[in-house]
């Protein structure tokens, strides 16, 4: 069986933790997660949310951009991740608008609701 991104997080964060010397037990508390949930997350066996990473983090005293940085490092890098994740396809129902981007293109756009990205409305005087 290969390995999550998520196991990795794990295995960072349990390095960094054992690297201070600290414990898993007295992380919980400081980061507000069971140790029970805590422990099977960091083993790999649920997903760590963003939430908890952060909370982790700080109780190790550990930056959590490096502990992605470092596990995406360890599963393969972003090309591998980004292979991984299916296709989307956007609902039939859904409309698609791209913003103009130059004066031109703006000119050229005739859609409802229509203000020029590049120039503020002029307050216009108002008649007593």
């Amino acid at each position: 069986m290969t390995k999550d991104l998520n196991a990795f997080v794990g295995d960072v964060l349990k390095g960094e933790y054992k690297k201070r010397g600290q414990r898993l037990e007295d992380l919980a508390p400081i980061a507000g997660i069971p140790y029970g949930t805590l422990r099977r997350k960091i083993a790999g066996g649920a997903p760590i949310l963003a939430s908890e990473l952060i909370a982790l983090s700080a109780a190790i005293g550990v930056a959590p951009a490096k502990v992605v940085e470092e596990a995406l490092e360890l599963y393969g890098g972003i090309d591998k991740l980004m292979s991984e994740v299916p296709p989307t396809q956007e609902p039939s129902n859904v409309i698609t608008f791209e913003r103009p981007d130059t004066t031109a293109e703006f000119e050229a756009y005739q859609g409802p609701q229509a203000a020029h990205p590049f120039e503020e409305e002029a307050d216009e005087p108002e008649n007593d």
